[in-house]
């Protein structure tokens, strides 16, 4: 994972995934939190619970629980992520989240920080890079990836630059569109020398592959990773995915075939 700004996610108690893996870091500035009863017990801790080992990789804001303040009573971080996208400030975007005042929540941060604050102020006062420029062509679309395709396409071919590609694939296939999820992410991979990212892609290609059904392709896909990309986790995860397919498959009745 790269260029990660913004995670929003709920359920295990610790904190897990590629959040755990020694290597992996938050870009300067990031909100993170995860929803769990007790998410911030403690912050002392870099494996325990979640607002504490978040802050711990990098991120500048976290919300979280000190005891379990049940479910209608936690934070609405629906609420809070578009308090701060609309440019309000941690404090004033955790306060307006709150279904209640109680002492369970707590919020961790500079309480005036404001994260999207450039997207409030004119192109000419900020510095471009190919995210802000992506959200550019993205609200000349209402906000429609898939309407935007024709645009990405054509910037990533300008600046020779992945990520419209990969954002464009990743809005296919959750669409259900996975033979031009597939395309997008192995067009993206031309553009890309970061082998993070490169190993990212080869699993958004393996997954669009595999959900059109084409197991072998799949896996084969896959085994290649093993001799290209060779660090422990990452081999880990491809072991382990490939070992699923086989499980998957072998359990499938045989396909009927015409005489």
């Amino acid at each position: 994972m790269t260029d990660a700004a913004a995670y929003y996610g709920w359920h295990s108690a610790d904190i897990n995934g590629p959040f755990a893996a020694s290597d992996f870091s938050f870009i300067p500035g990031a909100v993170a939190v995860h929803l769990h009863s007790y998410s911030a017990t403690t912050l002392h801790d870099s494996k325990k619970g979640w607002s504490g080992p978040l802050v711990e990789h990098g991120a500048s804001a976290s919300l979280g629980n000190v005891y379990e303040p049940y479910l209608p009573f936690t934070t609405d971080l629906g609420v809070f992520a578009t308090a701060l996208l609309s440019g309000r400030n941690l404090a004033e975007s955790y306060y307006s989240a709150q279904p209640v005042l109680s002492w369970m929540s707590v919020c961790v941060g500079d309480p005036l920080y404001r994260p999207y604050a450039s997207f409030h102020v004119p192109e000419s006062r900020v510095e471009g890079n190919p995210w802000r420029e992506y959200r550019k062509i993205i609200l000349a679309h209402d906000g429609e990836t898939l309407a935007a395709a024709t645009d990405l396409k054509a910037r990533a071919e300008v600046k020779r630059e992945g990520l419209y590609l990969e954002a464009l694939g990743a809005t296919q296939l959750d669409s259900g569109d996975a033979v031009h999820a597939e395309e997008s992410f192995r067009e993206a991979a031309v553009f890309t020398k970061d082998p993070a990212i490169s190993f990212r892609l080869l699993l958004e290609q393996a997954r669009s592959i595999e959900k059109q059904g084409r197991w072998a392709i799949a896996e084969g896909l896959l085994q290649d990773g093993l001799l290209r990309f060779v660090g422990a986790d990452q081999q880990n995860l491809l072991h382990s995915w490939i070992k699923r397919m086989e499980s998957s498959a072998a359990s499938s009745p045989p396909k009927k075939t015409n005489p």
